[in-house]
């Protein structure tokens, strides 16, 4: 028996990064009961708290920041024996491996997945406005420009909505360094402010768009009702999949994140999901199964077939390469709208400039960031903008 928790929406058919693997992995093991906890709710909290209490489970599925605190206080169990930390520390993408998988020279947990926050566009706008598609690295002046052009009496330019993450990622991609640059008074986040301000001032983004959804960008995107919007890498496959789709491949060009200068290294904001175990008395048998299953869910064979087709990035540059090849040589893939997507995601995450901080105060951060969204949505000065942010966080950090 082996018991597995995950988040609610990382085992759903439509959307899971682990139940398609989960369910796979336990149609082969039948002498396995395999018990999956989904959880709508869960931090490293919660997991010390059963593990103090022994009800912790056998393997846990969880974004890398929430359980990086277990890492020093000796409730994850080293897996070193199980994996090459030293090819895994070659092996993974830039800045991901510092995502709290390893410590002190021992590794626990590894990472499965990540994503790549990108900018999409429809290629048949740029077409009728005259425009070529745009390049990775291109600036938020760039981007303005693009999104005037596109900007139509039945159409905005773009989508900014409401999505902390891309904040995050914005700042990111201009150079600053969560974990160490805990200020919201600096040139990424004013700019970035700036950025928004003036869409709004040209009316390539309507005021009531900012405070919109990721989903309800998408959606619009979908409809032909905005050009351009901010997204995962992953999150447009709901648009690109089903009966009818609602998007074909020739409908969805992606491009970087915009930067503040030019040559300004692009990047993304890199979290991502990994697999640890919880330090507990285990059986010989029970220690085996585990290592099965944790290797099986991290192996290439597992991951770059669901990645290719949900849409997320793998974490190891050998799985990318694996996805690369499949792409270059087999048609089935490279027609396929994720299929296609893959070099410019590629590409992305390999400029990463930074991750997840080793820092309480991340989501404090990130919420203080979408404060200063709501006051540049009501129409309010950059100033006041970085002022309610920085108000925000003052007033709620650890």
């Amino acid at each position: 028996e082996l018991t597995v928790r995950a988040f609610s929406f990382q085992l759903k058919p439509d959307r899971g990064r682990a139940g398609d693997q989960l369910r796979a992995w336990a149609a082969a093991h039948p002498n396995v009961k395999l018990n999956v906890q989904s959880v709508d709710d869960f931090n490293g909290d919660v997991l010390a708290t059963d593990v103090a209490a022994g009800t912790a489970p056998d393997l846990v599925f969880a974004e890398g920041g929430a359980v990086q605190p277990l890492l020093t206080s000796g409730q994850l169990l080293d897996l070193s024996p199980w994996y090459d930390l030293a090819e895994l520390e070659q092996d993974y993408l830039p800045d991901y491996w510092n995502n709290f998988m390893a410590y002190e020279g021992k590794l626990y947990g590894v990472y499965q997945d990540t994503e790549a926050r990108v900018v999409y566009y429809r290629p048949d706008f740029l077409a009728e406005a005259g425009l070529t598609a745009p390049a990775n690295g291109w600036t938020y002046a760039e981007m303005r420009d693009y999104a005037r052009q596109l900007t139509t009496a039945d159409r905005a330019g773009v989508c900014i909505g409401k999505e902390g993450y891309i904040e995050l990622a914005m700042a990111v991609a201009n150079g600053l360094n969560f974990g160490e640059d805990f200020t919201y008074d600096n040139e990424a986040v004013r700019a970035y402010y700036q950025f928004l301000s003036e869409l709004i001032a040209d009316g390539s983004t309507p005021a009531e768009q900012v405070g919109l959804t990721r989903d309800q960008c998408a959606q619009l995107f979908a409809a032909g009702k905005v050009a351009m919007i901010f997204l995962h890498s992953n999150g447009i496959t709901t648009y690109t999949s089903g009966s009818p789709a609602l998007l074909t491949p020739e409908q969805i060009g992606v491009v970087s994140l915009p930067v503040l200068n030019a040559g300004d290294p692009f990047g993304t904001f890199g979290g991502g999901f990994m697999w640890v175990v919880p330090a507990k008395e285990y059986s010989a048998a029970q220690l085996a199964t585990i290592k099965d299953l944790l290797q099986y869910m991290t192996s290439q064979d597992s991951q770059v077939s669901y990645a290719l087709f949900r849409g997320f990035l793998l974490a190891r540059q050998s799985y990318m390469a694996e996805i690369n090849r499949l792409v270059v040589e087999d048609p089935g893939v490279s027609s396929s709208v994720v299929g296609a997507f893959y070099p410019n995601w590629i590409e992305i995450a390999q400029n990463n400039l930074t991750s997840i901080p080793r820092d309480p105060n991340t989501t404090v951060y990130r919420l203080g960031l979408a404060a200063g969204l709501e006051v540049i949505q009501a129409g309010q000065s950059v100033d006041n903008a970085v002022q309610a942010a920085t108000d925000y966080f003052e007033a709620n950090k650890k």
